[in-house]
């Protein structure tokens, strides 16, 4: 089954996407959400020979002010000046709206007309937890995509319960293709097939992947850390991974820590 980024790459490639969809994530949190949106917006800019950036010209990415627990008018009045122009790297302009639910009723009602019909080529993405709601008049208006890991926490737990060492003796077909590609990245790396250099080199500029590589890791983390020095070097190193999400830092000292250790760690198991 395709996954729903695969579907919408698809979807942009055949010039068919929606002019509004809202993502609804099960258990992600917000920055979580964003690197979604990200790596789906850096398959639709590889698919045309590009790197990806927040600063293109056809990406608008819209946020409430920080520390603010509900968007201002002024946070979306940058939406219609983007709409004034067309594409120019891209054959879509696409606008994403981190934090969807913070959006007001009175915000919401101003955005109807738009959201019904942004303009030609245009895609608009709501980012908001699976259990909000919009008033009816925008959920009307949207395609929802439903996205979420099914029980991954109970099947990574069932493949972490031991070590990497035996990876290839394990049953890793509950895992989603995602947490199958890092585990046996992981596996390879512990038993000498990849360098410690191979691995970031893979995950540095992935973030979906690497976002994937931090959800294995803080498992493994509460499974196989068992002193105190270990226990908070891992927790460190995962504040750092979240952090460099968040503000769109580089992840390769993070990457490097959080590796090192399974490393050392799976030596002495």
């Amino acid at each position: 089954m395709k996954s729903i980024l695969s579907i919408l790459l698809d979807k942009y490639k055949q010039q068919k996407l929606a002019p509004f969809y809202i993502a609804r994530f099960q258990d992600y949190s917000s920055v979580d959400q964003l690197v979604w949106a990200e790596d789906l917006l850096e398959k639709i800019y590889q698919s045309e020979n590009l790197s990806f950036s927040w600063s293109r010209a056809d990406v608008l990415l819209i946020s409430p002010q920080e520390n603010k627990n509900q968007y201002m008018l002024n946070d979306v009045k940058k939406l219609d000046r983007f709409l004034e122009y067309a594409q120019i790297e891209l054959s879509w302009r696409f606008v994403i709206f981190e934090q969807a639910e913070l959006l007001t009723i009175p915000i919401l009602n101003k955005l109807l007309k738009t959201l019904e019909a942004p303009g030609q080529n245009v895609c608009i993405l709501f980012l908001a937890p699976s259990a909000h709601k919009f008033i009816q008049t925008i959920e009307s208006r949207a395609l929802s995509l439903s996205i979420g890991f099914k029980n991954e926490d109970g099947q990574l737990l069932e493949i972490l319960n031991g070590s990497f060492k035996n990876m290839e003796s394990k049953d890793l077909s509950l895992l989603t293709p995602e947490h199958h590609t890092i585990a046996q990245l992981i596996s390879q790396y512990i038993t000498g097939v990849k360098t410690l250099h191979d691995c970031v080199d893979h995950l540095k500029d992935k973030r979906m992947l690497a976002r994937q590589f931090f959800d294995i890791f803080t498992l493994w983390s509460e499974n196989n850390c068992k002193d105190f020095h270990q226990i908070t070097y891992a927790l460190s190193t995962v504040k750092s991974a979240k952090e460099c999400f968040k503000y769109h830092n580089c992840l390769i000292t993070p990457l490097t820590k959080a590796l090192q250790l399974m490393m050392k760690t799976e030596k002495i198991i």
